[in-house]
């Protein structure tokens, strides 16, 4: 991908309340999300891994044609999606409930402080959605991506430097 002269529908900014936590990055591969606005991201079992979110999800075809994102979308999820997603998730994604299952109690919360989701559609028309859960009592913030399954492996941190 020309990285100076990006095609005519590609993302070229981020909406406002995805860049408080994410960059718009571009590699010859494509586009990406990266960390950004003061926060680090990085696996749960690892501290020196980068985290990139390419536009390029598992659904795409191995054609060598660079991915980028025509379309990018962020919205706060109401309380009851909020707490629906949360449990699905807690059901699919392993590291995401070991992590936030109590050891003493052996419970999760409940339902995310605040919730959001992330749509970013491709220009092969692919989506991934990824899902922001800031937990009450819990330090840091959780990416969770599904594209189109939501699975560990692709679970992240987001580390606030604020």
């Amino acid at each position: 991908m020309d990285c100076e002269h990006p095609p005519q529908d590609a993302v070229r900014k981020l909406p406002e309340e995805l860049a408080q936590w994410a960059r718009l990055s571009c590699f010859p591969s494509g586009q990406s999300l990266t960390q950004g606005g003061g926060t680090q991201w990085r696996y749960p079992s690892s501290f020196t891994e980068k985290v990139y979110l390419p536009a390029r999800g598992a659904q795409d075809d191995l054609d060598g044609k660079p991915r980028y994102f025509t379309r990018l979308a962020i919205r706060k999820l109401r309380d009851d999606e909020a707490r629906a997603q949360h449990q699905r998730l807690l059901k699919s994604v392993t590291v995401y409930a070991d992590r936030l299952t109590d050891s003493a109690t052996n419970k999760t919360p409940d339902a995310p402080q605040d919730a959001w989701e992330v749509v970013g559609t491709n220009n092969a028309n692919n989506a991934v959605h990824i899902y922001v859960m800031r937990i009450a009592g819990v330090q840091d913030t959780w990416g969770l991506v599904c594209a189109p399954e939501c699975e560990s492996q692709a679970a992240f941190l987001i580390i606030s430097y604020n």
